[in-house]
This record gives structure tokens, sequence and C-alpha cells, in this order.
């Protein structure tokens, strides 16, 4: 096992004092960003199922299980979307993508 650096011996590691002395940085700016807008466009389709499905109902006089499909779709969508990008993303920037951030 590793000996502990000095004046560490005994010492618990806290999280704030870590992230307080690694600092706050490009790398950090730009993971904060990017799980906000995945937490964004996550929220967007509770939001979509929770408002436009009932007047996507009324106006287009579609059924409920015909709305519900169209939850569906999303994630299918998604399912289909992800290895899509993915790949695009690793053949244009080379494997550098985000897999390396995430």
């Amino acid at each position: 096992a590793a000996e502990p650096p000095d004046g560490a011996a005994g010492k618990e590691a806290d999280l704030d004092e870590i992230l307080d002395e690694m600092g706050w940085g490009r790398f950090q700016c730009l993971h904060c960003a990017l799980m906000a807008y995945v937490w964004f466009v996550g929220a967007l389709q509770t939001l979509f199922m929770v408002f436009a499905k009932p007047g996507l109902r009324a106006e287009l006089h579609i059924e409920s299980s015909h709305t519900s499909a169209l939850n569906s779709l999303f994630f299918v969508g998604m399912l289909v979307g992800a290895p899509v990008w993915g790949a695009a993303s690793d053949r244009l920037w080379g494997g550098g993508g985000l897999h390396h951030v995430l």
C-alpha cells in the first residue's frame, strides 16, 4: 500500500477540501454546462408529455394510446440516436469526444 503524503497520516480527506484545492477551471465549467444541458433536455420531454399531450389529444382527436406511442417514440429516438451520433462523433473527431469525459 502507498504511504500517505507528509502531514496526511491519520487525516481523512474531505470532499470540499479536495475540490477547493483542485479549483474550478475550464473543464469543470464545460462539464457542468454539458450536464445542465442533458438535464434540461430530459425535463423538456417530461414537460412535453405533461402539457402537450392533452392539447394534442383535443386538437387532433387522437386516442390516449396514440399519444402514449408518442412518448415511446421519444425513447426510440434516443435508442437510435445515441449510437448514431456517438459513431459520428468518433468518426469526425477520432474517438476523442465526450466518452473520455463521461
